[in-house]
């Protein structure tokens, strides 16, 4: 350590201009489209930060496409739109492939499944949205639930966070003081086509079309 701090001393300047130099390399890889590619790869393989990050893509993918439909613009240019919003390039890259597929006459649902982007209860929901004739609504549901649940992770670590460190100031182990990380359950209100519950850290997705179908068992995102 001393050894350490000894070169960041004599050699200050020469940290700060390698550091400096570190930073445009990465700039300019991530500016291309083959690293632009690769990290927004690695972001969203980092643990809890990939799967926040895939959340909120799919999120903004699910709202932007649902405001689009609902306002008369047709699937194909929609999904061009949609594309540009999710802000990240391995979703873009699917979300064109389904485009290509559904000029073909394909579903959305099932060209979105293959791509293996989008978790599970977002093709089960876009499925449901077409057979029923309540995309936009499905979609409206989708992107609801997430920014909830998004919300709920982020107010969860920085609890856990901030109970650590009270921990650490009273000396309590973390066992005695219980685990701040626990979020009490959600029932999100009843909207047209379903309802949403966020119970543990999984979404229960129930279709209440014509009051008969539903889920027979949780779907894990």
């Amino acid at each position: 350590v001393i050894a350490v701090s000894g070169i960041f001393v004599d050699y200050w300047l020469v940290v700060v201009v390698a550091a400096f130099f570190a930073v445009i390399m990465v700039r300019t890889w991530k500016s291309s489209p083959s690293g632009s590619r690769q990290w927004d790869q690695i972001v969203l393989k980092l643990p809890l930060i990939g799967r926040l990050a895939r959340m909120i893509a799919v999120s903004r993918f699910a709202r932007t496409l649902s405001t689009l439909l609902a306002g008369g613009v047709a699937m194909l240019q929609a999904m061009d739109i949609v594309r540009n919003v999710v802000g990240n390039s391995v979703l873009a890259e699917a979300i064109d492939e389904a485009r290509n597929n559904i000029r073909e006459g394909e579903s959305i649902a099932a060209p979105l499944k293959r791509s293996g982007q989008f978790f599970p209860i977002v093709i089960h929901m876009i499925a449901i949205g077409e057979t029923t004739g309540e995309l936009e609504n499905m979609l409206s549901q989708v992107s609801t639930s997430f920014d909830f649940q998004v919300d709920t992770e982020i107010e969860g670590v920085l609890e856990q966070d901030v109970g650590d460190r009270d921990a650490e100031q009273d000396g309590e182990p973390d066992a005695l003081r219980g685990n701040p990380r626990v979020v009490e359950p959600h029932l999100k209100p009843e909207r047209s086509g379903g309802v949403f519950a966020v119970v543990g850290g999984e979404i229960v997705v129930h279709q209440l079309v014509d009051l008969a179908w539903c889920f027979e068992s949780p779907l894990h995102i």
